[in-house]
């Protein structure tokens, strides 16, 4: 699934879809391609570490986080804040006792969360997010956790909210409540 997803970056460049290269905030570099109803990211750190993406639109974000497992989390706005609705639930696991996570395992995720990623227990500096888009979907944020001493954040765009890069979230942890501000991401429509 994922060397599809790598393969697709590539293709894509045949095809004439434009690659968007940002440089991160702190070091490393996101690379951004749109294709029909698909955004593809990659993430690519300094050292090793952990990358996550902010998306959403002004009344639900989604913190879509790869470790050595993938996992999702949402918030809803309530007013001026925004309230965790679900906490990070991991799946799609690289585990050195299991080995890396079957192709089951990413198609049922692709399908339910509607997004997928290389998790790695290594930490690979390098993260490719495949992210079907859909109406909530429209505005990206994007952070990379160094798990080195002393870890590091590096964010783009430079304009991100201080919640979507939030040390505690890139760790994945979520607080009850957190005060994003999609309006400083990407726009993706």
């Amino acid at each position: 699934m994922l060397s599809r997803l790598a393969v697709s970056l590539g293709l894509l460049a045949a095809f004439g879809c434009a690659t968007e290269r940002h440089a991160l905030v702190g070091g490393g570099e996101a690379l951004v391609r749109r294709s029909g109803d698909r955004v593809f990211v990659r993430v690519r750190g300094e050292k090793a570490g952990f990358a996550s993406l902010c998306m959403g639109d002004q009344g639900r974000v989604e913190i879509l986080h790869a470790s050595a497992a993938l996992g999702t989390a949402v918030y809803g706005r309530e007013g001026s804040r925004w309230r965790l609705e679900n906490g990070f639930t991991f799946t799609v696991r690289d585990s050195p006792k299991t080995g890396p996570p079957t192709e089951a395992e990413k198609r049922a995720h692709l399908e339910k969360q509607g997004w997928l990623a290389n998790p790695s227990h290594t930490g690979a500096p390098q993260r490719d997010y495949e992210i079907r888009l859909d109406e909530r979907r429209r505005f990206l944020g994007v952070a990379f956790l160094t798990i080195d001493q002393p870890m590091t954040v590096s964010y783009w765009p430079p304009s991100m909210d201080p919640a979507c890069r939030a040390m505690r979230l890139l760790q994945g942890y979520t607080d009850e409540t957190m005060d994003f501000r999609p309006e400083t991401w990407l726009p993706l429509r």
